[in-house]
């Protein structure tokens, strides 16, 4: 997400937008201080804006990414993406 977390986003106020990340349009929710530690939240179920009550709550002490895993919610599916080395691959892709 180079350019795109150049952009500040304070404490409790979020961001939604989508990313580029291995060619793969990615929905995203972001909260929190750029300065503060990353922190990479994957849900389980349902879209990313279900767990905004836990990402207001975390993103007071950290800069917080919920993503959408591709091929659910608003990010688009792709045919390669097919073992869980694949998704490790993808989410450090983004947050970088």
């Amino acid at each position: 997400m180079s350019d795109e977390a150049a952009s500040f986003v304070t404490p409790m106020e979020k961001t939604e937008r989508t990313v580029t990340v291995q060619g793969i349009a990615t929905h995203v929710f972001e909260a929190g201080s750029p300065a503060a530690s990353p922190l990479l939240y994957l849900h389980g179920t349902h879209l990313g804006n279900l767990w905004l009550d836990y990402h207001n709550a975390l993103s007071q002490n950290f800069h917080v990414f919920a993503p959408d895993t591709p091929g659910f919610g608003l990010t688009e599916r792709p045919d390669w993406m097919r073992d869980m080395s694949d998704y490790v691959l993808f989410f450090r892709d983004l947050l970088d």
